[in-house]
């Protein structure tokens, strides 16, 4: 806890159950990491590479992932209280029964469209933005094939 590990490059590491609460990942890179159950409220992750991550079932409760990369990762099950997403990569970022209530800046983040929160616990305002950008898609997909978006 309260430790600084910015810029760290720690691809593939495992560290299931580990517990990182108030620690500073800014620019670290962990692609395909293990952190499963880990506990990582108030962590910044600013900018780190976080993807194909496995961050099933841990808390980001109030985590700082802005700019971050989550492509392809799993956050399923996961707490994602009052995280920060302003600009980060949700690309095919799979968020199945996590906890995004209060999630700040869904509407900043990248790829929110390809993301999966089936089963996710969302308040309104979340399923606002998601449909919003669902539909924006929606769009595009209709003016480039002719229709009218």
């Amino acid at each position: 806890e309260n430790s600084k590990f910015r810029q760290l490059d720690a691809d593939g590491v495992y560290l299931p159950f580990l517990k990182a609460d108030n620690a500073n990942f800014k620019h670290a890179a962990f692609m395909g990491a293990n952190f499963e159950n880990a506990q990582f409220k108030n962590a910044d992750f600013r900018y780190a590479k976080l993807a194909q991550v496995n961050m099933k079932n841990a808390n980001l409760e109030n985590a700082d992932l802005r700019q971050a990369d989550l492509y392809l990762s799993s956050l399923i099950g996961t707490v994602l209280t009052e995280a920060d997403f302003s600009g980060a990569s949700l690309q095919f970022t799979n968020m199945q029964a996590a906890d995004v209530k209060g999630i700040k800046n869904l509407g900043l983040a990248r790829f929110v469209e390809t993301t999966n929160f089936q089963f996710a616990d969302l308040s309104e305002r979340e399923k606002s933005i998601i449909r919003k950008e669902l539909w924006a898609q929606q769009g595009k997909k209709r003016r480039l094939f002719g229709g009218s978006g």
